[in-house]
């Protein structure tokens, strides 16, 4: 998902209710706006301090690397669970070799990256920058 440009029409301390807008020159009043990108514009994006509502804004993607991929984060937990536990197998020898602690081992790490996906899920998708700002670049 790219960027798109909103207008804010009310403000909450966590929260701010943003009007997706085609163009720059849209009106505030977004009941009425004939410049609108669709029927479901007005949405709640995560809040911003020292925003003011009118103003024009950059809305964008909130999620991390692990929830939208989040297929190839179990696997890849499973994968490193199995190994960890193959290579714990080879440090501390049981009595006798049971390949389904390998399995036990990638279940457990499945388990682990399923809470670590629901801890680390945003309140909302997207986030707001405010418009023409510049990132600030680390020396």
């Amino acid at each position: 998902m790219g960027q798109m440009i909103g207008r804010i029409v009310s403000l909450s301390e966590e929260c701010a209710e943003v009007c997706i807008v085609d163009t720059q020159s849209a009106c505030s009043n977004c009941s009425s706006c004939p410049k609108k990108t669709g029927t479901k514009d007005i949405i709640k994006v995560a809040g911003l301090n020292k925003v003011k509502a009118g103003q024009l804004v950059i809305l964008r993607d909130n999620r991390n690397w692990i929830n939208k991929n989040k297929i190839i984060s179990l696997i890849g937990g499973f994968i490193f669970g199995v190994i960890l536990s193959e290579v714990f197998s080879k440090i501390i020898v049981f009595r006798t070799y049971r390949s389904e602690y390998d399995f036990i081992g990638g279940g457990i790490m499945v388990v682990i990256m399923i809470i670590l996906i629901k801890i680390t899920k945003p309140n909302y998708c997207l986030r707001m920058e405010l418009y023409g700002e510049k990132k600030r670049e680390h020396n």
